[in-house]
This record gives C-alpha cells, sequence and structure tokens, in this order.
C-alpha cells in the first residue's frame, strides 16, 4: 500500500491519504489486491469495467450467474440519481411512485428494477412519458439508465466474447 499512497499522493489531483487507505483496504477486502498490493486476477476483471469497484464486482457475478440484464439495471441506479420525483402537473408524488412498485420485497434495488420493466413495456406501447408522469418517475433518468444497461451488457459479452479466444 506505500508504492500505491506514494504515487496517488503525488499525483497531480491527489486524493487525501484517509481515501487512499480507505480504498486500498476496500479492494483488499473484495479480494480484488493482495495484501502486497497485487492485482488479483478479480482485481484485473474489476478493473476493466468503469464503474466503482463494487459495482464492477457484482456484474461480474450477475455474468458467473447469468442474470447480467437485471444487475446492470441496479447497477446503473446505483450510478444514476432517484427515478422518482415530483413533476409539475403530476399528481403522483415519489413516494406513491416507490409504493406503487414496491412488490413487498422492501429493496429499493427492486423497486427501482420493477418501475424500469414496466417503463420499458410502456415504452414499447409508445406511453413511456405517459407513464413516468402517472408513476413519478422522471423520463430523462429513465432514458439514462436504458443506456446505461445497453453499454453494461454489451461491455459483458464483449468481455466474456474475449475470455473465450484467450
Amino acid at each position: 500500500s506505500d508504492n500505491i499512497s506514494s504515487m496517488l499522493t503525488n499525483s497531480m489531483a491527489a486524493p487525501k491519504p484517509a481515501a487512499v487507505k480507505n480504498a486500498i483496504r476496500l479492494l483488499q477486502n473484495m479480494n480484488c489486491l493482495t495484501l502486497c498490493d497485487e492485482l488479483t486476477v478479480l482485481g484485473r476483471a474489476v478493473a476493466t469495467i468503469p464503474v466503482q469497484p463494487n459495482v464492477a464486482k457484482m456484474l461480474l457475478l450477475a455474468g458467473v450467474l447469468r442474470c447480467i440484464k437485471p444487475a446492470a439495471v441496479v447497477a446503473a441506479f446505483l450510478s444514476l440519481k432517484n427515478p422518482f420525483q415530483q413533476q409539475a402537473g403530476s399528481k403522483a408524488s415519489q413516494q406513491d411512485g416507490k409504493t406503487y412498485f414496491d412488490k413487498g420485497y422492501q429493496s429499493d434495488h427492486l423497486v427501482c428494477l420493477n418501475a424500469y420493466v414496466e417503463w420499458r413495456q410502456h415504452v414499447a406501447r409508445g406511453r413511456g412519458d405517459e407513464f413516468c408522469m402517472e408513476k413519478g418517475l422522471s423520463p430523462e433518468t429513465l432514458e439514462m439508465a436504458y443506456m446505461m444497461v445497453d453499454q453494461f451488457v454489451i461491455f459483458f459479452l464483449f468481455y466474456k466474447f474475449l475470455k473465450f479466444f484467450n
């Protein structure tokens, strides 16, 4: 960790030493770094995905478990703002939208996943914007999530393709 710390603290946009220490500890706890600060195989795979390491690890594990699409939706919403909002002229509130999509799992991740799936169904019917207004959802956030989900899935398929030929 001394090598990593010295490299980072001498950079132009040096993070605080405590931030470096916490990041190294996190990567070690995730089995991405050895105690000698060497990247593990998992660490190399995580480093190839341009998101936070814990989100990258989640995506890799989702690929192994063959549930990349729902995990990609959760990963997208972890990287974006809350899709629930009060819109001008809308009768739905943020809490009403969350309550509607909460199917009893008591999980914000599953609430966002349910909202995303239903939104995509309404988009396919040409009612995406109306659905957002009715349920208190941000169409812009959902569109960004849609693009990110596609990028994550394509990236994973490409990564899997490369691994097949190596």
